[in-house]
């Protein structure tokens, strides 16, 4: 595939200017992303929900509550679509594509990776969004401290459950 920059058509200096054109090196920054930004995502959902359980006690939601629960759910939403990414153009989807899916589900590090994990994320950030907009919706601060409390905690335990852990701890 060639990229067409208007005014640099004969002049292939360009592409030592813009290596994030090359496939290889985008899908390595993509992973690299994908597996730092979850540490941030752990320590804010912690946060998110720590101040959730004090705002069910006390009975308020403050703005900084609801700042930190949408930037938890932007993150959530930015690490899903670099997994997508990732899921789009990775070698598992590749070999599922060349194997077929009958081998690949019989296969539990190929499912995990390219079935399960995916699916139990996608099912996480939906929860997340839906207690975001909920305490967005709510009119009492113990309700959109409850609201926020179930459904990121809910979002939380999926995704510890099908984190894919031999990958984050090169087991």
């Amino acid at each position: 595939m060639r990229f067409v920059l208007s005014g640099y058509r004969n002049n292939r200096s360009i592409w030592l200017l813009l290596p994030i054109l090359k496939p290889q090196f985008m899908y390595d920054i993509l992973l690299r992303i994908h597996s730092l930004t979850p540490y941030i995502f752990f320590v804010l959902i912690i946060i998110v929900l720590a101040m959730a359980i004090e705002g069910q006690s006390k009975n308020r939601y403050t703005v900084v509550q609801r700042s930190l629960g949408l930037v938890t759910m932007i993150l959530a939403h930015v690490q899903l679509l670099f997994g997508l990414l990732l899921l789009a153009f990775g070698d598992y989807a590749r070999a599922a594509f060349a194997q077929g899916m009958g081998l690949v589900m019989k296969d539990a590090e190929i499912r995990l990776r390219l079935i399960e994990h995916p699916l139990t994320m996608l099912i996480a950030v939906a929860l997340i969004t839906i207690g975001y907009s909920r305490s967005k919706r709510g009119v009492l601060p113990k309700a959109k401290s409850r609201s926020i409390l179930i459904f990121y905690g809910l979002g939380l335990v999926l995704i510890l459950i099908r984190l894919p852990y031999a990958a984050w701890f090169n087991l």
